[in-house]
């Protein structure tokens, strides 16, 4: 994969020129009132100079709407813990597919001890709402709910294909042991405590406590973490989006003529009460491995505000799954959203 990563770091430096010519062309400042947001977030092992195994690839379609939250979706917020009215709220709409695989695609048959190949496909709603309790005190809630397919009809061995012949790789092999089709749903909250020290030489500073919760028949953990952030801008979003499990972002950026930047690190810990890509079909047989009940993730990255778009590049290290893999788990993510 040093060939797909050379080719992946050479499309992020041109991304960056990209974004820095289109800040310079509109030198009079951005729109006051953007009426919609995109966002896509790009998430492969080979960003972390591995090569394919576990989570190997992620690829997330966002859509921020301004219009008003839907009013059971609304509902559906003011049941959750910690829930406050804010002043900023708004609906995201995703596509997303997530793939796993086993540490070797080079084996055409179940290898016993390790992972099932598996692909995910869904589509998600969600709402955000963020409080402004104190001008150096803010609550964060996001509360959304997936509905998709994992299986054969995920798409993901056509995915794998498709990304191996565009970098030149070795073909995956396995991909006929995959788990069986069955529909996906889900219900996920996150919470944050956004806490900021004031802005000293341009500069802040800003802690996140966060609570995440997810319930389904493809994820059920709890979890929670903490995310610290260094660098201008830092109240214009929450951080760049991220796909689940993950650190909570949001697709979602205040509009600001002058380029920002920040640095941010984090850590999440989450107790796995099922995972279906370890612990197999729901209702039918499949292969399985046994999950490690503790899993925790590593994510640091820079984040760059450019006139009409954000762009992240962030690397991840995710431990130990199940209890027979060989190793943990790094990838990286790039993220371009940007807004009309």
């Amino acid at each position: 994969m040093k060939r797909a990563w050379h080719q992946l770091s050479v499309f992020a430096v041109c991304l960056l020129v990209f974004t820095t010519v289109s800040a310079e062309e509109s030198p009079s400042g951005v729109e006051e009132n953007p009426t919609g947001f995109w966002s896509i977030q790009f998430e492969n092992d080979g960003l972390a100079g591995t090569n394919d195994g576990e989570y190997t690839h992620g690829l997330k379609l966002d859509y921020v709407s301004k219009k008003p939250v839907p009013e059971w979706l609304q509902r559906l917020s003011r049941m959750t813990p910690f829930y406050e009215p804010g002043e900023l709220s708004n609906v995201t709409y995703t596509l997303s597919q997530e793939l796993f695989t086993p540490s070797d695609i080079t084996i055409p048959t179940v290898i016993p001890g390790d992972r099932p190949y598996a692909g995910w496909l869904h589509v998600d709603i969600s709402a955000f709402t963020q409080a402004i309790i104190s001008p150096d005190y803010y609550h964060v809630s996001m509360v959304g709910i997936s509905v998709g397919m994992v299986g054969p009809s995920a798409g993901g061995e056509a995915m794998q294909r498709f990304l191996h012949t565009l970098v030149n790789v070795h073909q995956p092999q396995g991909w006929s042991n995959q788990l069986s089709d069955e529909a996906a749903l889900g219900l996920n909250y996150v919470h944050k405590w956004r806490l900021f020290e004031p802005e000293h030489k341009g500069y802040e500073f800003e802690v996140s406590p966060h609570a995440v919760v997810a319930v389904g028949n493809v994820y059920t953990y709890v979890g929670g973490g903490v995310m610290f952030r260094w660098g201008h801008g830092l109240r214009r979003d929450i951080g760049p989006p991220a796909i689940q499990p993950g650190f909570a972002g949001s697709t979602y950026f205040a509009p600001d003529p002058k380029p920002n930047w920040y640095l941010y690190a984090g850590h999440e810990t989450r107790l796995m009460i099922r995972n279906i890509f370890l612990d197999g079909n729901t209702l039918v047989g499949s292969q399985r491995v046994e999950k490690e009940p503790v899993v925790g993730d590593l994510q640091f990255g820079i984040v760059f505000h450019l006139n009409r778009m954000r762009v992240a590049f962030s690397e991840l290290i995710r431990t130990h799954e199940f209890t027979t893999q060989p190793r943990d788990a790094p990838y990286g993510a790039i993220n371009l959203a940007f807004y009309f």
